[in-house]
C-alpha cells in the first residue's frame, strides 16, 4: 500500500514537474520554464504563469512579456497590430522569416518591421478586373518576386495561408516551425426532449408510448485548425428523466386493451458527433452535427396496469416495466444558433435522435425510440 501511494505521488510530481519544463515564457532575452494555461476574456487571449512549487496563477499582459510558448505546440505572441491600438497576445500558427498570425478571427501576416492584416472582403469590381478576395492581392503583394505560387487558389483558412509561407522557407532552405495547436472549449447546458417510446408486454410486442424528458449535459468541443476552422468534434456526458403517464387504448384480436403506465427513468448517454460552422460572423453563428449515441436506462419508479375488456368483462393485471435492458444506440442531429453580438457565451438549438437497432424488444420494457429536443448551452 505504501509503496502504491509513493509511485502515485511521484507520477503526480513527475507530470507537473514535466508539464512545467515544457512551457516557456519569454522576456527580453530571458526564457522561463513555467506552467501556462490560456484563456480568453471578452474576445482577448490572456495569459496565465505558474511557476514551480507555487499554487498561484498570475496573469501577465501583453507588455510584459514577449512570447509564451505552451508544450511545444502552442505559440502566442505579444505585438501592436495594426488596427489594435495596444499590444496584444495573437496565436501564431506559423514562425519563420514570415508569421502567420491570428487574433478574434482575423488573419495577419508578420515581417520583420511590418504586419499587414489580411481583409477577407471583396474588392470593388470593375470592367477590366473581375471581383477577388483583398488577401488574395495582399499576398501576392508580400510576396511578388520571391517565387511562383497560385495566389488565386487561397482560402481565409489556416491550412490554405500557410502553404506559401512553406513554399518559401523550402525554397530558401530556411528553417521554420508549424505549431499544431488544437484548439477546445467546453459547453454545459440543458433542454427539453417530446420523445417517443416503445413498450413491449406479452400482449402486443410495440405500443408507442409519448413522454417527455429534462435533461442537463456537459460536452467538450475540439477543432484541428491546420485540418479546417470550420469543422469540429464534441464528445459529452448527458443526463435526462424520462417520465410516461399515457393511457392508452388499442384493440387486439377484438378485444379492448387498456394501457395505463406511469414510468420515472435515469438515462445516461455519451454523445460522439462531427460539427460543422455554416455561418460564422458577429450577427449570427450557426452550426450542425451529427453522430452517435451511447445511452443507458435505469428504472426509477414503474407502475402499469392492463385492463382486457371482452363481452363486458375486464380483467385487470399489473405488470412490472422495466427500462431496456441493453445498451441503445441512437443517431443523433442538431442545429445551433448563437447571435456573438449580443453574446458570445450563450447559444440555442434544437436536435433530433432515433434508435438505430431494429432488435426484437424484451418482455414488459420500454426503450426510447426517438426525440425532438430544444437546448440552451453556455460555452466557457
Amino acid at each position: 500500500m505504501r509503496k502504491t501511494l509513493f509511485l502515485f505521488a511521484f507520477l503526480g510530481f513527475w507530470t507537473q514537474t514535466s508539464a512545467q519544463q515544457h512551457d516557456k515564457l519569454v522576456v527580453g532575452n530571458d526564457t522561463t520554464n513555467c506552467q501556462l494555461k490560456i484563456s480568453q476574456r471578452k474576445g482577448q487571449i490572456i495569459v496565465s504563469f505558474q511557476k514551480a512549487n507555487q499554487a498561484a496563477w498570475n496573469e501577465i499582459s501583453a507588455d510584459s512579456a514577449d512570447v509564451a510558448i505552451v508544450s511545444d505546440r502552442s505559440n502566442f505572441v505579444s505585438l501592436r497590430l495594426p488596427d489594435v491600438p495596444q499590444k496584444v497576445w495573437a496565436k501564431c500558427f506559423f514562425d519563420g522569416t514570415y508569421k502567420l498570425l491570428q487574433y478574434r478571427g482575423k488573419f495577419y501576416i508578420a515581417e520583420p518591421g511590418k504586419i499587414t492584416r489580411l481583409w477577407n472582403n471583396l474588392r470593388k469590381s470593375d470592367i477590366v478586373r473581375p471581383r477577388i478576395k483583398i488577401f488574395i492581392g495582399q499576398m501576392t503583394l508580400i510576396f511578388k518576386d520571391k517565387f511562383d505560387y497560385k495566389f488565386r487558389s487561397l482560402r481565409y483558412e489556416l491550412n490554405s495561408l500557410v502553404k506559401p509561407l512553406i513554399q518559401y522557407q523550402k525554397a530558401n532552405h530556411l528553417p521554420y516551425t508549424k505549431y499544431h495547436n488544437i484548439a477546445s472549449y467546453w459547453t454545459i447546458g440543458g433542454g427539453f426532449s417530446q420523445e417517443t417510446y416503445k413498450l413491449s408486454t406479452q400482449i402486443i410486442t410495440s405500443v408507442d408510448m409519448p413522454g417527455y424528458s429534462p435533461f442537463v449535459a456537459a460536452n467538450l468541443n475540439f477543432c484541428f485548425p491546420y485540418q479546417s476552422t470550420q469543422l469540429f468534434y464534441s464528445v459529452g456526458v448527458e443526463v435526462s428523466n424520462p417520465r410516461i403517464d399515457l393511457l392508452k387504448i388499442r384493440s387486439i384480436n377484438g378485444n379492448t386493451v387498456y394501457f395505463d403506465l406511469s414510468y420515472r427513468g435515469l438515462n445516461l448517454a455519451v454523445p460522439a458527433r462531427i460539427g460543422y460552422k455554416l455561418i460564422q460572423n458577429p450577427k449570427m453563428a450557426v452550426s450542425i452535427q451529427t453522430g452517435l449515441k451511447v445511452l443507458k436506462g435505469f428504472t426509477l419508479e414503474q407502475n402499469m396496469r392492463v385492463e382486457t375488456e371482452k363481452d363486458n368483462i375486464v380483467r385487470t393485471e399489473l405488470k412490472t416495466i422495466e427500462s431496456f435492458s441493453e445498451l441503445k444506440l441512437l443517431h443523433c442531429s442538431e442545429v445551433i444558433v448563437g447571435i456573438p453580438k449580443l453574446s458570445k457565451s450563450i447559444s440555442m438549438g434544437a436536435s433530433y435522435d432515433y434508435y438505430l437497432s431494429n432488435k426484437i424488444q424484451e418482455i414488459n420494457t420500454v426503450r426510447l425510440g426517438h426525440s425532438f429536443s430544444t437546448f440552451v448551452r453556455f460555452t466557457f
